[in-house]
């Protein structure tokens, strides 16, 4: 019978109508075996053996274990996906928004905050940065529209960039400027 099972399910998933319709054929089939030769059988001896003593039993126990189990599952999952996008400690400047991870505290993340912020950084749409630190090295992540990572005025004003955050706000400490797609994955750095 699992051998039936693996190829039926193996069939239903081809691109070809006829598999998927042989597959289908082959599950009724499989199915209308089984309880021919099992399951009518077994209905039979318990009809038999037990008659009017078979105390038949509520499925709320299982069904209510399985839908809980299966939230326990989903619940898990929405954490995991959570824990993978999440950026940080969340700071707004007006229309934008700066997280800052662990590695940096409060304070580092509010001075760079507020330097880009006279910069005009966060006054024209809606922008998103990061801040990290990794080892003596702050990362600065930028979300950039796609392309930018390629085009060379891009690059070098963000050369100028962590040059000046190095120097104004993280008292000379290196700075890279990460380049990043929409979920602050890094497309390019700049900075030493």
């Amino acid at each position: 019978m699992l051998v039936l099972l693996a190829v039926n399910a193996g069939l239903h998933v081809s691109d070809n109508k006829y598999a998927n319709q042989a597959g289908t054929a082959l599950w009724i089939g499989s199915f209308l075996a089984w309880y021919a030769t099992q399951g009518k059988p077994h209905e039979e001896y318990v009809a038999d053996e037990l008659g009017d003593n078979y105390v038949k039993k509520s499925w709320g126990v299982p069904l209510a274990c399985g839908v809980l189990g299966i939230g326990a599952f989903l619940g898990l999952i929405c954490l995991i996906v959570i824990a993978m996008f999440s950026f940080g400690t969340r700071l707004t400047y007006n229309n934008g928004e700066l997280y800052y991870t662990s590695n940096v505290n409060e304070a580092e993340a509010r001075k760079l905050g507020e330097f880009l912020a006279t910069l005009g950084y966060f006054a024209e749409k809606h922008v998103t940065v990061q801040l990290n630190k990794s080892g003596a090295t702050y990362e600065v992540r930028l979300v950039v529209r796609p392309g930018a990572e390629s085009d060379p005025l891009t690059i070098e004003r963000m050369w100028l960039l962590a040059k000046s955050i190095s120097a104004l706000v993280f008292s000379d400490a290196p700075v890279q400027v990460h380049l990043c797609d929409d979920v602050l994955r890094t497309l390019r750095v700049v900075g030493p």
